[in-house]
């Protein structure tokens, strides 16, 4: 999740002109590399349904990502909520790369005619902060129409990333549809219109950077950590890890965007019931836990 402060300078930028703004049919020129520069000294911050992708192509649940220290949490500065990043390995004092960045391989080894390329071993279920490179999309809410505006753009890299010197030209909507953008755009959507609600309903944690009286959470709310599992560690709950369509979307090679949207769909309406019982518990952080914790153990039922 970016910060209000991150957005706000990133608009300013588009608007002089340090990125180059880009529409739908216009046309770019970029064409990747597999150099792995950007999966170096990078933070990326990831949603549930990257999460639903990732355990897709790791055959693997939210816990066993965690066990394998793949994603870490921490909260946000600006918002106070839960947020979870790819857990970059560190190399040294100056490197740190992503995890799942992987010397080329073929047939068991390092592909000698590799020339040491790194490629991602997620690729086909990469974030979408990775789809979306070297381009990039700023969000605006206006506030007197609540109308949501995005800004696509070409980042400026000087002479970081290789790629963009070479000559292969696609328009933006080109690029977007090889990426799958739509299918993460969707599920960014539902991700961004459940924080929507939690900002509404002030379920966040209080920081020195936010509205601290909107705040229904305390510091050391045991419900935010709650909060965390369901949002990134879902699997954790029965009612996901004994549901057959949640659990098909970790180990069936043919899962559907349906499939994935199910479980967004889940963890949003857990969320919206533990908001609603906060609330109606006038914030008694153990009264809610007992009945999670037997909503949990009943699977959900």
């Amino acid at each position: 999740m970016t910060s209000v402060k991150d957005t706000e300078k990133l608009l300013k930028d588009i608007k002089i002109g340090k990125h180059t703004t880009l529409k739908k049919q216009d046309v770019f020129k970029f064409d990747c590399t597999a150099c792995g520069k950007c999966c170096f000294n990078n933070a990326v911050i990831i949603n549930c349904y990257d999460i639903i992708r990732l355990r897709h192509r790791l055959k693997a649940t939210t816990t066993e990502i965690l066990q394998n220290n793949l994603i870490v949490f921490n909260v946000g500065p600006f918002s106070g909520f839960p947020v979870c990043t790819l857990n970059f390995q560190v190399l040294s004092n100056k490197f740190n790369k992503c995890p799942f960045l992987l010397p080329a391989i073929k047939k068991g080894k390092i592909n000698p005619k590799s020339k040491l390329k790194m490629l991602c071993s997620v690729h086909k279920d990469r974030p979408l902060a990775c789809r979306f490179f070297p381009c990039g999309r700023a969000k605006s809410i206006d506030k007197s129409t609540g109308k949501i505006k995005e800004t696509f753009f070409l980042q400026e890299l000087g002479e970081f990333c290789p790629g963009l010197k070479e000559e292969k030209e696609q328009t933006l909507e080109q690029y977007l549809n090889e990426s799958e953008f739509q299918h993460y755009d969707e599920g960014s959507a539902k991700f961004a219109s459940l924080i929507k609600k939690m900002i509404k309903s002030g379920f966040f944690i209080p920081t020195k950077k936010n509205d601290k009286d909107r705040a229904v959470l305390k510091e050391d709310s045991k419900i935010f950590l709650y909060l965390f599992n369901i949002m990134y560690n879902f699997d954790s709950f029965n009612y996901f890890s004994k549901d057959e369509r949640v659990l098909s979307t970790i180990t069936n090679p043919k899962a559907t965007q349906k499939d994935f949207m199910y479980v967004v769909d889940k963890i949003e309406t857990l969320i919206f019931h533990l908001i609603k019982l906060h609330k109606k518990h006038g914030g008694d952080d153990d009264a809610v836990i007992n009945l999670i914790n037997n909503f949990s153990t009943k699977g959900g039922e």
